[in-house]
């Protein structure tokens, strides 16, 4: 019988790389950045989510796993999608 955990932990020494944070502001800047404010954001996250790689291995008793640890890093970012980048008052009115 394997132990789940060290497996776990051995995998979470290495992780795959995770493009979320990169597809969001990908999908912001380009597809998605002729769209209202707000429907920018909603459907960049939901192509991020839908583009989000999900590992199975055959020990999972779930659906899998995502690794958010060993982020791509964002080449171009949209300030739209970073609220720490816009004055508190713009980021409250989302």
């Amino acid at each position: 019988m394997y132990d789940k955990f060290e497996i776990s932990r051995k995998r979470a020494q290495d992780p795959p790389e995770n493009t979320f944070d990169y597809d969001r502001h990908r999908l912001a800047l380009g597809e998605f950045s002729e769209l209202p404010k707000w429907e920018k954001l909603a459907r960049s996250m939901a192509g991020a989510i839908v583009n989000q790689k999900i590992y199975i291995d055959p020990e999972d008793k779930l659906i899998g796993r995502v690794y958010y640890k060993n982020s791509k890093p964002i080449e171009r970012a949209d300030p739209d999608l970073d609220y720490k980048t816009k004055p508190k008052s713009e980021a409250d009115s989302l």
